[in-house]
């Protein structure tokens, strides 16, 4: 199936700078060693632009602190091209984003801060990190390489290929995770559209040549979700001051909330994630009516993905009555174990406009269930489960999700059976291709 390229939107994330409680500092840091700037677009596949200005750092464009642009132009170049230069961003796909540590990384303790963010990322978001290794390079062609740098900064969204996460020795966990938001598609909170109904920016305040860092990139981006003092994609109160003053003012009461804080993701970063990319999943269910004791059955099942995005972590449950077992199960990229009142099955991806079957033989106890039912789920947020079956706690779904997706799927499975232990255990399946990622503006988030 060929994959159609998906088009990207603006969400209301907020992109903050760069390191945790230290972030304001990095970020002066990339951006205050150069005066001379470069305009720099970023074009959506929906035909939206973001206009940023940049300085050069290090070869490269930096935008906001922390917002790479791409390689700096020669002299001869800026005086001969112009500026205006467009970069595609696009989401990830399947909500997947494979990493890789370049060689110039050799910190022990930034090693283990950079997965510190990655795990932060795994454990609230439906977003999954996954390293790419030798093993499965030839199934991850786009993913971040972290590399040791002199401040933290990162690309919007998926450009391609490789892509860098800048991470130095001053970025603490909280501002390498807000780093990996903007490689996920997030922009910064205080560059929303409506921002100003929010905050008041304090012009007289900000550092000479530094005001650009405060402009709002796309007058038309579609902002998603309500404005969010407390996302750790949020500048803080003090970035770029020139005085010792705040250059950002909250317009209304944000008692108990930091803005520009790094420590962790807000609620509102999580659900514009789940937004951003969003699915929608739908189940049927073909099983027989009359199942009589200690008889084998076959229950057909047929998953769809009706979204736009691929989904990841999918995972179909059927709940059984005591002493009907699981013989075998077909399906391609599926992998089926059986717990004492729970049949699990799942694959690593299911992309968008596609559709799955899944087929199981079961065998009925002393007491055959009077009927069969079933729960689809994913790692990614389905925007309509109104279609995915019998509804279940999220409880449930949660430690079911947790039990069968221990590890990622890595290898695709096809049919295979419970006997001899086979077809039960660690999932091997392949997380597919990439989607192509939407830079949420959460607008920017």
């Amino acid at each position: 199936m060929i994959r159609p390229n998906i088009a990207l939107m603006c969400g209301a994330l907020l992109c903050a700078h760069t390191v945790g409680a230290t972030t304001a500092i990095n970020e002066d840091a990339l951006a205050s060693a150069h005066t001379h700037t470069h305009t720099r677009i970023i074009t959506l596949p929906s035909g939206t632009q973001l206009q940023y200005t940049a300085h050069a750092h290090e070869g490269h464009l930096v935008a906001e602190g922390d917002i790479l642009l791409g390689p700096a132009p020669s002299e001869h170049e800026a005086a001969t091209r112009g500026s205006g230069i467009s970069i595609a961003s696009s989401r990830w796909l399947d909500g997947i984003i494979p990493f890789q540590f370049d060689a110039s990384i050799t910190d022990s303790n930034l090693i283990s801060r950079v997965h510190d963010a990655i795990d932060h990322w795994n454990d609230n978001s439906s977003i999954r990190l996954v390293e790419r290794t030798d093993a499965n390079a030839d199934s991850y062609k786009d993913y971040v390489v972290f590399t040791d740098s002199d401040g933290c900064a990162s690309y919007v969204g998926r450009n391609g290929g490789a892509q860098e996460i800048w991470v130095s020795a001053s970025c603490n966990t909280g501002g390498i995770i807000h780093e990996v938001g903007h490689a996920i598609g997030l922009l910064h909170e205080h560059t929303r559209n409506d921002r100003d109904q929010h905050i008041v920016i304090n012009y007289d305040n900000i550092l000479e040549g530094k005001e650009h860092n405060f402009a709002i990139p796309s007058v038309n981006a579609n902002d998603m979700g309500p404005y969010d003092y407390g996302s750790i994609m949020h500048y803080g109160a003090y970035f770029f001051s020139a005085s010792g003053e705040p250059t950002i003012s909250p317009i209304h009461d944000t008692t108990g909330i930091t803005m520009g804080q790094r420590i962790a993701l807000s609620a509102g970063d999580i659900t514009a994630v789940d937004r951003l990319y969003q699915t929608d999943l739908s189940l049927v269910v073909d099983a027989p009516n009359n199942i009589q004791s200690n008889a084998t059955f076959t229950v057909d099942v047929s998953v769809s993905n009706l979204g736009e995005m691929g989904a990841n972590d999918v995972l179909v449950i059927v709940p059984i009555d005591a002493g009907t077992r699981l013989n075998t199960f077909e399906g391609d990229g599926w992998d089926c174990t059986q717990r004492a009142d729970q049949i699990l099955c799942g694959r690593a991806t299911l992309i968008e406009y596609d559709q799955s079957r899944l087929s199981l033989s079961l065998t009925a106890g002393f007491e055959a269930p009077a009927h069969i039912a079933a729960t689809l789920s994913s790692r990614t947020w389905d925007n309509d489960a109104s279609s995915n079956g019998t509804a279940l706690s999220a409880v449930i779904l949660a430690e079911a999700h947790e039990t069968f997706f221990d590890e990622p799927m890595v290898a695709a499975a096809a049919s295979a059976s419970t006997d001899d232990n086979a077809g039960t255990g660690a999932l091997a399946l392949v997380y597919l291709s990439l989607l192509s990622l939407l830079v949420f503006s959460r607008q920017p988030r």
